[in-house]
């Protein structure tokens, strides 16, 4: 029964749903054999490689899970699954059922691009139509496999969709091939896909926002010495990689640009789209009928007061239930915030309004720890735990960070760290740092800038400043085994459905 359903997992991804809505859900399936000939046919293969992203086993939930727990950032209520506990606290098995889903369900995205690049060629319909579906679906591929290897390392690459049980057997590749499959996936997407602001969708500007960030990762991780990364022997040509593609998105198109209002504006539900966010996995609460199609993100955030409606954010403008108590803001965390931070005072809720008009404050007035403010839909009122705040993968400042870190300490990358700076209410950053110093003050940057967005574990895998940070700065035990600290295990359940990974 196991193996049954690992292949049904997998050859799910040849059979493509009718719908034609980049927005609907997938209601029926039809053999690629009979599908694949028209452009409706191609739009509904590419909605189902979308749909992939927002399922709960991925950035709705579990993905989100293993970019956060064990860092700073979280901790977590004491009767979470012990799944969720394993990651916080560094001691997963690999057995552990959140990296399962993780790791399947990438597979499972990766194999409906992988369907859909393998068939479009033979489809007639417009070109320019038939080249934005086709780096479209390059991207996703590429995002897929970027979340993979930086979780799990080597991992079996697959290219071709699988359409029997004797495909499934792959093993691990190099991590260097992956890594040339992920650039080569996002310069043809960068080739084929335009400019244009499409809802949930990405474009020309986030394939080469996401490349700059996998130079980047490169980069870093061979200069500072993370294991497995030694197929690399210049670091510096990837930093040089990493700058250029970073510029190209903040200098080079006009489709997005940064955000120089509120923060708190910055995160209103209603400005998802365009601006700072090149590209947000989209969820709708209109029609869904599982969690995936809406999220529920902000839940896992938000404290339980009492089973109350609560109020906050500007003027207590914002009213919705209260929350689940899963994942609590650390006070480590909270107060390593400068205390003018704007990041903090205006985006990280420390007081909530009930029904009665009394105040629950953090610390010691009744609310429990401070929440982010990132994820909160002001729309979904105070019955509903369904939210359809977009979930961001690129923003534009993250870019403008990568780009200071990969430049070191110029006179535009002193400028666009400072651009972040003085938004955020805090001075600009002194002169003369050496490169090593300057880094790390974008490092340090990128923990507040871009704090609750799950970058941090991954910052800090490829920095090798898991056991610097977490344990010597924040007092958190760390596990001994170097390979968990910086790679998670390949799954069990992978090895026994796919025997090629002990030969």
């Amino acid at each position: 029964m196991k193996i049954l359903r690992k292949i049904a997992y997998l050859i799910s991804i040849s059979l493509i749903i009718t719908s034609c809505s980049l927005n609907e859900q997938p209601y029926g399936f039809l053999s690629s054999d009979e599908f694949y000939q028209s452009s409706n046919d191609a739009y509904s293969a590419l909605a189902y490689c979308y749909d992939a992203l927002p399922n709960i086993e991925l950035y709705s939930r579990y993905l989100y899970y293993a970019e956060s727990l064990g860092t700073e950032e979280f901790t977590l209520k004491p009767d979470a699954q012990v799944e969720d506990h394993e990651l916080d606290l560094w001691t997963t098995t690999p057995s552990n059922p959140d990296l399962e889903a993780v790791f399947t369900n990438s597979y499972i995205g990766i194999n409906r691009s992988n369907a859909l690049l393998s068939n479009i060629g033979g489809i007639q319909m417009d070109a320019n139509d038939k080249n934005e579906i086709t780096g479209e679906a390059y991207f996703l591929r590429a995002l897929h496999y970027f979340n993979l290897i930086r979780l799990f390392g080597s991992v079996p690459m697959r290219t071709q969709p699988v359409t029997s049980a004797s495909e499934l057997p792959v093993p691990l590749s190099p991590m260097s091939d992956i890594y040339t499959l992920i650039e080569s996936d996002l310069m043809k997407a960068d080739s084929l896909m335009d400019y244009t602001v499409r809802d949930g969708r990405a474009n020309k500007v986030a394939a080469e926002a996401l490349l700059s960030k996998v130079y980047l990762q490169l980069a870093s991780a061979t200069a500072s010495g993370v294991p497995n990364y030694d197929f690399i022997s210049d670091p510096d040509s990837y930093y040089t990689k990493a700058a250029q593609y970073a510029a190209k998105v903040l200098e080079n198109q006009t489709s997005y640009t940064f955000w120089t209002g509120s923060l708190p504006a910055l995160w209103d539900v209603d400005n998802e789209l365009g601006n700072e966010f090149i590209f947000s996995v989209a969820v709708h609460v209109d029609g869904a009928k599982e969690e995936g199609d809406y999220s529920k993100l902000s839940m896992l955030m938000v404290p339980y007061v009492d089973g109350a409606a609560i109020s906050f954010g500007p003027n207590f403008s914002i009213t919705i239930r209260d929350g689940w108590n899963h994942m609590q803001t650390t006070s480590a965390f909270y107060n390593s915030f400068d205390p003018n931070d704007l990041r903090k005072t205006e985006l990280i809720i420390d007081s909530v309004k009930l029904t009665d008009g009394s105040i629950r404050s953090y610390p010691g007035g009744g609310l429990e720890y401070p929440f982010t403010l990132k994820y909160i839909d002001k729309n979904q009122g105070t019955t509903s735990d369904q939210s359809q705040h977009y979930i961001p993968v690129l923003r534009f400042s993250d870019i403008a960070l990568v780009y200071a870190e990969a430049a070191g300490p110029t006179a535009e990358a002193y400028n666009w760290l400072n651009k972040i700076r003085e938004r955020a209410g805090l001075p600009d950053l002194a002169q003369g740092l050496s490169l090593t110093e300057f880094r790390q003050k974008v490092l340090d940057e990128r923990s507040y800038e871009l704090s609750f967005e799950g970058n941090r574990l991954y910052d800090l895998r490829r920095t090798h400043n898991i056991e610097k940070v977490l344990h010597d700065k924040y007092g958190m035990n760390i596990t001994d085994n170097q390979k968990e600290a910086y790679f998670y295990d390949i799954p069990q359940r992978e090895i026994d459905n796919n025997p090629a990974l002990t030969q």
